[in-house]
């Protein structure tokens, strides 16, 4: 087996399981919440008069994350804080403070 014929093996193998399992994790996480957030006002009635965002860790977790997601696919396009290494031949962050102040993180206020 040649290269070229491994590579597409892996893509293969890549493709079939990355298909079916990405919708079904976000799938199942939707119907988790919407499951979770019925037992709680089944079990504790005074649940729906207090705020959600005390009861819900899963969205203090989730709100930096989708932040990180947005720098990291920011950060692809365009990479500022970030070396070429010679050695790997692959570009390594080097400055995460300046990746996540980028541009396109931190938008510049239009002047009027």
């Amino acid at each position: 087996m040649d290269v070229v014929q491994f590579s597409r093996l892996q893509f293969g193998l890549t493709a079939m399981y990355h298909f079916p399992f990405v919708p079904l994790t976000l799938g199942l996480s939707v119907l988790l919440a919407i499951v979770r957030r019925t037992v709680l006002l089944r079990l504790e009635p005074s649940f729906a008069r207090r705020s959600s965002r005390l009861h819900d860790p899963a969205r203090a977790g989730r709100e930096p994350l989708g932040l990180w997601i947005l720098i990291a696919n920011g950060w692809m396009q365009n990479p500022v804080g970030a070396r070429f290494n010679i050695a790997t031949t692959r570009m390594e962050v080097s400055d995460t403070s300046r990746q996540i102040a980028a541009r396109c993180v931190v938008p510049l206020r239009r002047r009027a």
